[in-house]
């Protein structure tokens, strides 16, 4: 029993033998099959085809009819083949067709099934970072309010990283920050310049920070940032109302759009800020520096600019109704349209200024510097401006009614189109006054060919 069993092919080895018996039988099935159909078969229908014939001519016909007769059946077995093999092919593109839909679905799932994943751990990955951010922003809010400086400027500077990294929590950090600032500042001790650390790290963060991811104006109302550095500070729009910003240090910052009604600015430096839009009613900028400063369609109503050095400011369409300009340096200043009725601006330089358009209606102006003014087409009614010195300005068109121009120095000045009747001229000088054709010339002045003035020979 033991050695017949050892004997015995292993499994592999007797299916391969029976796979080649099968394939052997298959093949001579195959040949027996073909020798059938070629020779019996094409005999039997050979003989069928001449049956109706006798003698010698049965011979040659009927081998002409057995090649007929292969000729048909080779024929038939080519049909056969050809139309077996295209329904081979037939089958084999549908299951390619059937597998390849098979794999897109596959495909399909598995990248679905990998953004669901990628999705659940963007998911985790926020939420952790969302927790981390709050915990980190709790942090640095608790540090504001610790008594030692150095852990205040630690809160302040992780408040500042945490706005950068998350522009949602931009706000939240801004409005914690402003409050600080309003908070700290206002209790700052009397009149000094020295700038508390703190105080001014938490501003140095608002004023460079991402203003895009702003959703609110800054609230900074009733801050003593007196003394602080804010050059190119990012203050559009902020509320500034009642702020204290005596000699703080705005260099070209950016203050467009902001309200600062009331704010005192005394001895600050503004020189190229932007004020454009910006409220300064009531506003303290007594000495202030402005040169080059934009404050084109300001609100100064009352605003008082006493001193202040505008030189070259752009000020047009501006409204300073009741501003005080006293002794300001306005050279080269621009005013066009500016509303200026009921304004002071007694001893202000306004050399080389452009007021063309303007209102200036019972505004002061007396012993004012407004050598080469441009000032045509401006409203000067009830204004007084005696002493004042026009030499070879432009009132080009002014409405002068019941100004009083008493002592102002107006040689070489252009009149055109102006009634120089309404004017209070006591001690006015015209001479050499340019009065075109359309001026009013009052009594005792004539006008000579050239279009100047001259006194009338008595």
């Amino acid at each position: 029993m033991g050695e017949a069993a050892k004997e015995q092919p292993p499994p592999r080895r007797r299916s391969g033998i029976g796979i080649v018996l099968a394939v052997s039988a298959a093949g001579v099935a195959v040949v027996a099959v073909l020798t059938f159909l070629l020779w019996p078969l094409a005999d039997l229908i050979a003989a069928h085809d001449v049956e109706h014939l006798a003698g010698p001519e049965r011979g040659k016909e009927l081998r002409v009819a057995r090649d007929a007769a292969r000729g048909r059946v080779i024929q038939v077995l080519a049909g056969v083949l050809a139309l077996g093999g295209f329904v081979y092919t037939a089958r084999t593109f549908n299951l390619a067709r059937q597998q390849s839909e098979l794999n897109r679905q596959t495909l399909e799932l598995a990248m679905l099934q990998a953004r669901e994943q990628t999705e659940a751990t963007r998911r985790s990955l926020e939420q952790s970072e969302n927790a981390q951010l709050t915990d980190r922003f709790m942090r640095a809010v608790d540090q504001l309010g610790n008594e030692a400086a150095d852990i205040r400027l630690g809160g302040i500077h992780s408040l500042e990283r945490i706005a950068r990294d998350s522009p949602r929590d931009h706000p939240a950090v801004m409005e914690a920050l402003a409050a600080f600032v309003r908070r700290t500042s206002q209790s700052r001790p009397g009149p000094v310049t020295q700038v508390p650390q703190d105080l001014q790290a938490a501003m140095t963060a608002l004023v460079r920070r991402s203003a895009d991811a702003d959703q609110g104006r800054l609230r900074l109302h009733g801050a003593r940032l007196d003394h602080l550095d804010l050059v190119g500070a990012k203050l559009a729009g902020a509320d500034l109302t009642g702020a204290v910003l005596a000699g703080a240090d705005l260099t070209a910052a950016d203050l467009s759009g902001a309200t600062l009604d009331d704010a005192d600015l005394r001895g600050a430096r503004l020189d190229g800020a932007g004020l454009g839009g910006a409220r300064l009613a009531g506003g303290l900028l007594k000495a202030a520096g402005l040169p080059g400063a934009d404050l084109a369609g300001a609100e100064l109503g009352g605003a008082d600019l006493r001193g202040a050095n505008l030189r070259h400011a752009r000020l047009a369409d501006v409204r300073a109704v009741g501003a005080r300009f006293a002794k300001a340096d306005l050279t080269g200043a621009d005013l066009v349209r500016a509303d200026l009725t009921e304004a002071e601006l007694n001893g202000a330089i306004l050399r080389d200024a452009g007021l063309a358009g303007a209102v200036l209606r019972r505004a002061t102006l007396s012993g004012a510097d407004a050598e080469r003014l441009s000032a045509a087409g401006a409203v000067l009614a009830g204004a007084v401006a005696s002493d004042m010195c026009l030499t070879r300005a432009d009132l080009s068109g002014c409405d002068l009614t019941d100004a009083n121009l008493s002592g102002a120095e107006l040689r070489q000045a252009r009149l055109d189109g102006v009634d120089l009747t309404v004017v209070k001229l006591v001690g006015l000088d015209l001479t050499d006054a340019i009065a075109a054709d359309g001026a009013r010339v009052p009594s005792g002045w004539e006008r000579l060919p050239d279009g100047r003035l001259t006194r009338r020979p008595s």
